[in-house]
């Protein structure tokens, strides 16, 4: 299973932060290292998963988005974009090729 995740819903201004900064960090990462973006708009409102993860996560009651795991790691929320960049960075550590 890939331990690199976030889990973002529609209309939260934080979680547009992680969308616009994932794709680069992905762009610098090796293919099986990438951060998943997953939408959790359809399964919050009807049920409907996008995502295996959603199994295991469908019992956690958090109510916060979005939501980071990146081995191990937990990140709950996002702070401003150039933060997040280098925290993102510094989680995937060696793997980021610059």
């Amino acid at each position: 299973m890939n331990s690199r995740f976030t889990i973002v819903e529609e209309g939260c201004p934080a979680c547009l932060i992680l969308k616009r900064i994932i794709p680069d960090i992905n762009a610098n990462l090796p293919i099986d290292k990438r951060i998943r973006i997953i939408d959790n708009t359809s399964f919050e409102i009807h049920g409907i998963k996008s995502d295996l993860i959603q199994d295991k996560l469908k019992d956690e009651d958090f109510d916060r988005y979005p939501l980071t795991y990146i081995d191990g790691a937990l990140i709950i929320g996002a702070e401003e974009e150039k933060f997040m960049r280098h925290r993102l960075k510094k989680l995937v550590g060696d793997d980021f090729l610059n």
